[in-house]
């Protein structure tokens, strides 16, 4: 393996990641127990918020997705320059 990305992955906190992952998780499951018959269980005004918290996870994820493409291109271009 090349030394550079040896150094990279040598930097990556993995149980971080781990953690991080545990909690995108956590997150989709009340997504979804909220996103069906339990959501109309609630009172209206707590369905207001939780409607509101709903739609700004889905733009934040979008705009996670957008970023990461975006670090995907970089760092192929990254790759590139290295390469050569």
């Amino acid at each position: 393996m090349d030394k550079k990305k040896q150094k990279f992955i040598d930097k990556v906190d993995f149980e971080k990641l781990k953690e991080k992952a545990k909690f995108i998780d956590r997150v989709d499951e009340g997504f979804r127990y909220y996103d069906g018959p339990n959501f109309e269980k609630l009172k209206e005004k707590d369905r207001y918020y939780i409607d509101i918290f709903m739609t700004y996870i889905e733009h934040l994820e979008i705009s996670m997705k957008k970023i990461q493409e975006q670090l995907n291109i970089i760092h192929k271009q990254a790759n590139e320059i290295l390469s050569t």
